[in-house]
């Protein structure tokens, strides 16, 4: 899990209540107070992507408060993998995820067990 800065590197548009918003428009409508996850898209921050099989995505996240940070995964062949990241501090987080086969994968992020949004990456 690394720290992301925001403030250097803000992305052109987010996902948020059903479209997609200008980072200026997003950053000052945004409540901040639950835990949010997104995928590094051509759009900008997405809730959905599709990737070739096997390729990495960016997976970037909110963290609201201090506490423990968990990631659960679901595979395409039903599997769920679960990592505990340990404490988390509030502000943007990035991780690395490989959609390594063919399907369907959706990830959800719990912050002192506050779950986030879902993001589905479909890879062929």
């Amino acid at each position: 899990m690394l720290t992301y800065d925001v403030q250097t590197a803000p992305p052109s548009a987010v996902y948020y209540s059903g479209s997609y918003l200008p980072w200026t428009s997003f950053y000052q409508v945004f409540s901040a107070n639950a835990p949010a996850l997104w995928i590094s898209s051509s759009l900008g921050w997405a809730w959905y992507a599709t990737s070739p099989a096997g390729s990495w995505v960016q997976e970037l996240m909110y963290v609201p408060v201090t506490g423990s940070m968990k990631v659960y995964d679901l595979y395409p062949d039903g599997t769920t993998r679960y990592v505990n990241y340990g404490f988390a501090t509030p502000g943007y987080k990035l991780r690395w995820f490989r959609a390594d086969t063919p399907g369907r994968y959706m990830t959800m992020v719990t912050i002192a067990d506050i779950p986030s949004n879902y993001i589905i990456v479909d890879a062929a």
